[in-house]
């Protein structure tokens, strides 16, 4: 289980790489002013929230549950030319 928090991150997506079907529990929840809102979890798929966004995530009962992280670590994520 991973308590209710904010990232500090400007800007977190995350990729689900298995299907649900795969685990029990591991269920991502945000918290909105109506209640929680738990998003189906398709294999490719992915969330983006930003750091104002509390969220939490239930404890995994069975299985194996893989994902994908991705961070931002500035305000805008913006591409670099190579240098030559």
């Amino acid at each position: 289980m991973i308590g209710f928090h904010r990232d500090v991150s400007p800007k977190t997506m995350q990729v689900p790489l298995n299907l649900e079907t795969d685990y029990r529990g591991g269920r991502v929840l945000y918290a909105a002013h109506d209640g929680f809102l738990a998003p189906a979890r398709t294999p490719g798929s992915y969330t983006v929230h930003d750091k104002r966004v509390a969220h939490g995530v239930t404890a995994l009962k069975s299985g194996l549950r893989y994902s994908l992280f991705l961070q931002t670590s500035m305000p805008t994520l913006a591409l670099q030319p190579a240098a030559a």
